[in-house]
Order: structure tokens, then C-alpha cells, then sequence
């Protein structure tokens, strides 16, 4: 997942922000966003869930979702 979450940050750059959460390492984050399995993939928007995947997603999946959720907020 970390090559295909790069290139939608690069090709969403300054439109949307792509963060990747080590659940090993913050447990209080995965436990706030009820994350059970990896990858899990959260849309957010200021800490209101819009989406979620669990599982591999391939990257024109992942950058539909982000189109579909970028166009409400034009």
C-alpha cells in the first residue's frame, strides 16, 4: 500500500492530505478510528469519517473514492 498511498499524495497535493498510522505504535489512534484489521484506509474530513476500505484497495479505486469526496466539497 505505502507505493500507491505516495502517488495519491503526490497527485493529490495540496487538495487532500495522506497520512499513514503505524497501529502498532499508536494504539490510542487505531482504537479512536475502531481500526480491527491492516491496511484500513479512512476518508476524514476535520475528524468526521466519510469513508472507509479495509484491505488492499488498487490505487484507482483509492483515487475514485478521493475524486467522488473531493467534488462535494467544491
Amino acid at each position: 500500500m505505502v507505493p500507491i498511498m505516495k502517488k495519491l499524495a503526490e497527485k493529490y497535493a495540496g487538495q487532500l492530505r495522506v497520512l499513514k498510522v503505524d497501529v502498532d505504535q499508536q494504539p490510542e489512534l487505531s482504537n479512536k478510528f475502531n481500526i480491527r484489521a491492516v491496511p484500513t484506509l479512512v476518508f476524514l474530513s476535520k475528524d468526521a469519517e466519510l469513508d472507509r476500505q479495509m484491505g488492499s484497495i488498487a490505487y484507482q479505486q483509492i483515487s475514485h473514492m478521493a475524486e467522488q469526496h473531493l467534488a462535494n466539497f467544491k
